[in-house]
């Protein structure tokens, strides 16, 4: 999907009744990133391991076929499952990679930021965060290094 199809997308599934959203949590995947399509993989993981209704984020961005496509995770109306604590408040966005072992490009670090640009047009997002800050916040303990030891929150807010 490009970025125009996830607004049309957002027009028509902004449920204002549940989804007042007022944060992002980035995420990565924590795999690298393929020429085929991995957000199903994700999916998949997320349902059949995890025993969830959905993938747990709300949107994600992967390279496919060497260009990066955004993808539709949860329904906006529902809560994530990306985030103890930050569920029923931020948005879950998941960048397919692992920012562990390489830095994101520029054109990844772009595509995010022109998602949060977006997103920010519908909702009163106040913060993006890190799923490592957010934990830290949450439980006061730095159990997680998502979205990844070489991302640079600084690239995208």
């Amino acid at each position: 999907m490009n970025l125009n199809e996830i607004e049309n997308y957002i027009q028509i599934n902004y449920k204002p009744v549940k989804a007042k959203w007022s944060g992002i949590v980035i995420h990565h995947s924590d795999t690298m990133d393929g020429d085929k399509k991995d957000w199903e993989a994700i999916r998949r993981y997320h349902i059949y391991n995890n025993h969830w209704k959905d993938i747990g984020y709300h949107f994600g961005v992967e390279n496919i076929s060497k260009k990066l496509e955004y993808q539709i995770g949860r329904p906006l109306h529902w809560n994530g499952a990306h985030c103890i604590g930050f569920n029923q408040t931020h948005l879950g966005i998941c960048l397919v990679g692992n920012f562990d072992i390489k830095e994101p490009t520029p054109e990844q670090y772009k595509s995010l930021k022109d998602l949060i640009i977006l997103i920010k047009k519908y909702f009163a997002i106040k913060e993006v965060i890190g799923h490592r800050d957010a934990i830290i916040r949450f439980r006061n303990e730095p159990i997680k290094t998502c979205p990844g030891l070489k991302f640079d929150m600084s690239k995208i807010v």
